[in-house]
């Protein structure tokens, strides 16, 4: 998955280097739904045996879902869209806080680095 999700960065890049039409939109949601599959299906068998009894570890699945709404939410810069488009597709009740806090430190990331670009422009 983190080889679809690079190779999938690198077309978009470069397709956007060669002024072909296309947007950021639907990529982001792919990288962010591939990288955040990987993770969550990496995650699962280290911790599953610790925290999976109590239930407290999500389904590979649910991190796929905050891997898209915190990809969508950092590069095209609108967190509370994200939120309210990934919890739209899953009208799960459930998802609402994982997505919320992904959306939140990948809001946060993009705006302390845009924060320090325009300081040192200064």
């Amino acid at each position: 998955l983190v080889e679809i999700a690079i190779a999938k960065i690198g077309t978009t890049v470069l397709a956007r280097a060669f002024g072909l039409e296309g947007g950021v939109y639907a990529p982001s949601l792919f990288i962010g739904a591939a990288l955040g599959l990987a993770f969550g299906l990496f995650v699962h068998p280290l911790l599953g045996g610790f925290v999976g009894d109590f239930g407290l570890l999500s389904a590979p699945q649910a991190y796929a879902l905050a891997g898209m709404a915190a990809t969508l939410a950092g590069i095209c810069r609108i967190p509370l869209t994200a939120s309210l488009i990934l919890f739209e597709i899953t009208r799960d009740y459930g998802i609402i806080l994982p997505i919320l806090v992904s959306v939140a430190v990948s809001s946060l990331q993009v705006s302390s680095r845009d924060t320090k670009e325009e300081g040192e422009k200064a």
